[in-house]
């Protein structure tokens, strides 16, 4: 009876897990803030970013993905997007298997359970990874262009400017920390019965 429970609990953290992917490669992961002449923000994903006033209360969403001129940037959006869809089909297949391992407990499904689940967190840690390049990709992108960097985006905190991670990168580091518990809890439950 308690190996159940720690089974269901561990199935709970990959559903937590699943549905923070989720929420991660559908949501924006940058935003760049200016506070100098308007209160304007702009959020950054793979394929679009969303412009928003709010002084003027007005937004408007445009596709970036065909912009030559920031291919650097798209990579770096691209791979953190792979590897985020990587580790939720992954962790989709541990689920099942973990609801496997409640029938039926032979090594195979242990070693796959187990051996899934380390791999959806190493995916998840290089969508992670990848996506610290991103200060990078921007400025090797702004070279590539032969432009100067004096614009607030090349800047951490700058004149009432500020840019960083958005929600889909925070939920990423939060399913790293849910998988890692799951991935606990499974290989103790596996791993002794």
């Amino acid at each position: 009876m308690g190996s159940k429970i720690l089974t269901f609990s561990s199935i709970a953290l990959f559903v937590i897990s699943l549905v923070l992917l989720t929420v991660g490669f559908s949501s924006y992961w940058y935003v760049y803030e200016s506070r100098i002449d308007s209160d304007t923000k702009i959020y950054i994903k793979y394929n679009k970013e969303k412009i928003v006033d709010e002084d003027r209360e007005t937004s408007y969403t445009q596709d970036w993905s065909d912009q030559d001129d920031r291919k650097n940037e798209k990579k770096t959006y691209n791979i953190a997007l792979a590897f985020d869809v990587l580790a939720w089909i992954v962790t989709i297949l541990v689920i099942g298997l973990l609801l496997v391992s409640l029938k039926v407990s032979n090594k195979l499904v242990k070693f796959l359970t187990i051996g899934l689940s380390i791999l959806s967190l190493i995916f998840i840690i290089i969508s992670f990874g990848s996506f610290t390049k991103l200060p990078d990709a921007i400025d090797q992108d702004i070279k590539d262009r032969n432009l100067i960097c004096n614009d607030d985006i090349c800047e951490k905190f700058l004149n009432g400017s500020s840019n960083g991670p958005s929600v889909g990168w925070s939920v990423v580091v939060a399913s790293m920390l849910f998988t890692f518990g799951g991935i606990l809890i499974s290989a103790f439950t596996l791993l002794k019965h």
